[in-house]
């Protein structure tokens, strides 16, 4: 029921739910027979709003002797295309609110990684940037988007290299970069970061955009690095131990 007035209260009842058996009865009687219905102390207008919506209208009162037909087939028919316009804007606003959830769901799948993940445009503009990438600039994500990622960071040898990336990718002459890269950030500190980038293709083919990963590796180069330190030491002290086994053998 959609009501007003006296009837107010029955908003989003069942038709039964009326306390006027009258109302309830000409309603159906209307819905039943599928047209407009004229009594002495009633009028209920019938409308077709879509193939599977129906909806009758009751008005107190007789109406007037002199009603033309066309007029209230014009008025009907005006009512019925305000019933359609009504369930598009449900269905926009629950497609809107669908796109909305998935946006959020994806922000914060996004926000959770702790890895850095960013989106550019054809320009370069930065139009998405997780927390992680953010918070390792000192920028808050919001702050990020218009900007290029190149102008974000400190090593101007980097961002020359984070550039020509993105043009190879833009450009189409590179379908995926993947590669390990030294950064001097502005305490003088060495930070290495693999990076992959790859292009976000349309519906005709076309780069839109470029998608980029990059994940912070200076720890692992550390370990890397002492690793091949010991390594080497190890071959040095073997080396060593393999000239005085030889020398002692010489003198034997």
């Amino acid at each position: 029921v959609g009501a007003a007035g006296r009837h107010g209260p029955y908003i989003a009842q069942p038709l039964e739910a009326l306390p006027d058996p009258r109302i309830v009865a000409a309603i159906q009687t209307s819905m039943a027979r599928r047209q407009h219905v004229f009594a002495a102390d009633h009028t209920v207008l019938y409308l077709k709003a879509a193939s599977h919506q129906e909806a009758a209208i009751f008005l107190d009162g007789q109406a007037p002797a002199n009603l033309e037909r066309p007029l209230l087939d014009v008025f009907v028919a005006n009512i019925a295309a305000c019933f359609r316009n009504v369930r598009l804007f449900e269905n926009l606003e629950r497609a809107r609110a669908e796109i909305e959830r998935q946006r959020s769901f994806l922000r914060t799948v996004i926000d959770a990684n702790p890895h850095f993940i960013f989106v550019e445009d054809r320009q370069g503009r930065i139009v998405l940037a997780n927390r992680s990438l953010a918070a390792s600039l000192g920028l808050a994500p919001e702050r990020m988007i218009g900007r290029a990622l190149p102008d974000c960071v400190a090593d101007p040898e980097f961002a020359r290299t984070l550039l020509d990336d993105d043009r190879a990718i833009l450009d189409r002459t590179r379908d995926r970069i993947e590669r390990e890269s030294p950064s001097v950030d502005p305490t003088g500190q060495t930070r290495w970061f693999h990076t992959v980038k790859a292009p976000l293709k349309n519906e005709t083919d076309e780069v839109e955009h470029l998608i980029g990963v990059g994940i912070d590796i200076t720890e692992y180069k550390r370990l890397e690095e002492q690793l091949k330190s010991a390594l080497r030491e190890k071959e040095a002290l073997i080396a060593e131990i393999q000239g005085r086994k030889e020398g002692l053998t010489g003198r034997a």
